[in-house]
C-alpha cells in the first residue's frame, strides 16, 4: 500500500489594502517628480528655441537694414510708421525709416540722380512686428507690380527707434550714422525682454537728415502707407 505524500498548501495570500496604497502613493510621487523635471526641461527648451529664433530674425533684419544703409544715398527717420510726419527734432528720432539705397536695385550705375540705379525701402513697427517694403521712384508707372506689400522681417519686437546721433564719437560720420534700438520679447513672458542697440554706418550717403529739410527722393512722391 502506497502513501500518498501531501504538498504543504501554498500560500495564495495577495497584497493587502494597505500595501496596495502605499505603492501606488509612492508611485504617485515618482511620476509626479519624472513629470516635473520633463515640464521644466521642455519649458526651457521651448524659451531657448523662441529666444533664438527671435534673435536670428531680428540678426537677419538688422544685416539687410546694414547693407541697405551702406549703399544708400540718404535715408530719412519718420516719427511714426507713416509718412505723415517727418522728425524735425535734433538729432531727428523716430519709429521708422525711409532709406535711398542701391540694394536691390535693377542696375548699379553711378550717374546722379539715377532713377534705375536706387530704391526706395521702408522700415516700420506695425504692432510688435517689424516689416519692411521696397519701390522704384518709377512706381507710378505700375504702382502694383512696382511696390512689394509689406514683409513681416521679424516677431515679438515690444519697441523700435531709429535716431541719428550727434556729437561725441559720432562726429566721424557727420549726419550719417543710424542708431537702432529695439526691444525683443522673448519665451513669451513680458520679463523677459532683450533690448539691443546698434549703430549702422551710411557710409555713402550724400544728403543727410537734417531739421532744415529733407530732400531724400523717397519721400517726395511715396505710396500710400
Amino acid at each position: 500500500m502506497m502513501l500518498r505524500l501531501s504538498r504543504p498548501a501554498r500560500d495564495e495570500r495577495g497584497f493587502t489594502l494597505v500595501e496596495l496604497m502605499t505603492a501606488m502613493a509612492l508611485l504617485s510621487i515618482v511620476v509626479t517628480a519624472v513629470m516635473g523635471v520633463l515640464f521644466s526641461v521642455q519649458k526651457a527648451v521651448s524659451f531657448e528655441t523662441n529666444r533664438s529664433i527671435t534673435n536670428d530674425n531680428v540678426r537677419l533684419a538688422m544685416e539687410a537694414l546694414d547693407k541697405e544703409m551702406r549703399s544708400a544715398g540718404a535715408f530719412t527717420v519718420y516719427t511714426n510708421g507713416t509718412f505723415a510726419t517727418v522728425s524735425s527734432s535734433i538729432p531727428p528720432t523716430g519709429t521708422a525709416v525711409v532709406v535711398y539705397t542701391q540694394t536691390n536695385a535693377p542696375t548699379r550705375s553711378v550717374s546722379s540722380p539715377d532713377v534705375s540705379g536706387y530704391m526706395c525701402v521702408q522700415w516700420r513697427l506695425n504692432g510688435t512686428d517689424l516689416q519692411s517694403r521696397m519701390w522704384p521712384l518709377t512706381w507710378r508707372s505700375n504702382p502694383s507690380a512696382l511696390v512689394t506689400g509689406w514683409m513681416n522681417r521679424a516677431e515679438s519686437v515690444q519697441s523700435l527707434s531709429f535716431t541719428v546721433p550727434s556729437g561725441g564719437a559720432d562726429t566721424a560720420f557727420g549726419k550719417r550714422l543710424l542708431r537702432t534700438t529695439f526691444a525683443v520679447l522673448v519665451g513669451g513672458s513680458t520679463n523677459s525682454t532683450i533690448t539691443t542697440t546698434r549703430d549702422i554706418a551710411g557710409r555713402n550717403v550724400l544728403t543727410t537728415p537734417s531739421s532744415t529739410g529733407d530732400t531724400n527722393p523717397c519721400v517726395t512722391d511715396p505710396p500710400l502707407p
